[in-house]
């Protein structure tokens, strides 16, 4: 008896019984791009129906990521937008489902077999788990987002506490709400570096730098200011006599200090009026970052490129898992444990708590470039570590609505548009020995006000570097 070839027949099915590949061919096809397997399939308005909507959502989508680049991922990271593209992902996803299954269908008209209805459960699959996996991903963003501003989550309790989102034992949620920016006014933040390690009750602010944004001129300004200085006015006319370092972790353990009524039993708040009382200007905003969770941070963009500008050695710094700093002049890709050692030594010759200061800022500056390099797409790819990252490191009360201003900004910020100052001599000077406090440093009130009103002036007006430039004298015409 001569064998016959086994060819597909009318019904879907091959003459011996197997399934009609076509049919998995239409659904891969179709999972891939809807319409692809209704096109296979020679169904023209099947194509146009599946394929055209995706397509434009596609071309809308990749016009906005060419346009606005950061202020997109930005603009994503709001917890309202991240629920919106959560519904979008769970309709796209469906769509995607709805053209496999009419692709699939419609390459066969007999009954589904065995070996077609496991290629329709493997292409569904393999067609659901990057949607999922985006969707999942949308979901820590929203957690995250939540997670690091207490005030977006509106989950603080009636005493103003919310444990569960404290950024390290005995801090407070930075609630209290303070001045809001002016429409198309500078946008000024207190970033606070935290060392909690050798306090059980709360940490010191060892890091205040404050960063003021002109969203006009697009121009930004950053002020370190000592951890070791004393005398700071409070609003309402009082004075914290301790180091400002110690001025959060002593709101929170003596709330009812009277001194700090205003501050509603905030530590956070607290400092924030008196460093605004200092420099004669209001602050909006935190941003509170634990140091150990820095490192992290740093690690999760690849590391930062830092300029140095001479060599450190110091090899009795034990932190933060170094045993022992080195570090040559000329520009060097640190790592989150390196980054913070570079910015935390002090025992070099030479070096002081005002150079550290001014190394504080080339860090932040180079974390900002390192984020931001190679546009929307690769911040994207780094998105899953550096949530995990920030959700530990992080506090702000920053709200999302500002968030796209911010990267706007810092996208067309560079390191040229950015004026750095370390508040030192002459602006604070050292005590006279014998000082209970230890070694301090005391303002100079109404010089650091001048300083600040030419560092943070009127937006559209380029800030003052401090001390102010002399000017270039002219040459003599003389021979």
């Amino acid at each position: 008896m001569q064998a016959r070839a086994s060819t597909p027949g009318r019904e879907g099915r091959t003459r011996d019984g197997a399934d009609d590949p076509r049919r998995i061919v239409a659904a891969v096809l179709s999972a891939i791009f809807p319409g692809l397997g209704q096109a296979l399939n020679r169904d023209g308005r099947g194509f146009a129906a599946f394929a055209l909507p995706v397509a434009a959502l596609l071309l809308i989508g990749l016009l906005i990521a060419l346009a606005y680049q950061t202020r997109l991922v930005a603009s994503i990271l709001k917890p309202d937008a991240v629920l919106a593209l959560l519904f979008l992902d769970v309709l796209l996803l469906g769509w995607r489902l709805i053209a496999i299954a009419h692709a699939f269908l419609a390459g066969g008209r007999a009954r589904i077999g065995g070996v077609g209805a496991v290629g329709l459960l493997l292409v569904v699959g393999l067609a659901a788990a990057p949607q999922a996996y985006a969707g999942f991903l949308g979901l820590r963003v929203y957690e995250t987002a939540l997670r690091i501003c207490p005030t977006c989550a509106g989950m603080a309790d009636a005493s103003g506490s919310a444990p569960a989102r404290l950024l390290f034992a005995g801090d407070d949620p930075g609630t209290t709400t303070g001045p809001t920016p002016a429409p198309d006014g500078r946008i000024n933040v207190l970033l606070m570096g935290v060392d909690n390690r050798t306090s059980t009750q709360g940490g010191r602010t060892d890091t205040l730098i404050v960063v003021s944004v002109d969203p006009v001129g697009r121009t930004a300004s950053m002020l370190s200011i000592p951890r070791d200085l004393v005398d700071v006015p409070l609003p309402g006319g009082g004075i914290y006599r301790g180091k400002i370092n110690g001025l959060l972790l002593h709101v929170n353990t003596h709330p009812d200090d009277p001194d700090l009524a205003g501050a509603g039993r905030s530590g956070t708040r607290a400092l924030q009026d008196a460093v605004g009382e200092l420099l004669g200007i209001d602050i909006h905003y935190f941003a509170k970052v634990d140091l150990s969770g820095f490192v992290k941070v740093i690690d999760a963009v690849g590391g930062v490129d830092v300029e140095v500008k001479r060599p450190l050695d110091d090899p009795k710094y034990r932190e933060f898992g170094i045993d022992g700093f080195h570090v040559e002049a000329g520009l060097q890709h640190l790592d989150g444990q390196h980054a913070l050692a570079y910015a935390r030594v002090r025992r070099p010759v030479g070096e002081t708590d005002f150079t550290r200061a001014a190394r504080q800022q080339e860090v932040l500056v180079a974390l900002k470039n390192a984020a931001l390099e190679g546009g929307a797409l690769e911040l994207l790819g780094k998105l899953p570590g550096l949530l995990d990252a920030i959700g530990d490191a992080v506090r702000t009360d920053l709200p999302p609505s500002r968030y796209n201003d911010l990267a706007f900004l810092a996208e067309g910020i560079d390191g040229t548009d950015v004026v750095n100052v370390v508040m030192k001599f002459p602006l604070v000077h050292p005590s006279e020995g014998g000082d209970p406090r230890g070694a301090v440093q005391i303002p100079d009130g109404e010089a650091i006000r001048a300083m600040a009103a030419l560092l943070f002036p009127a937006p559209g007006t380029l800030p003052t570097p401090w001390p102010t430039p002399k000017p270039t004298a002219t040459p003599s015409s003389n021979p």
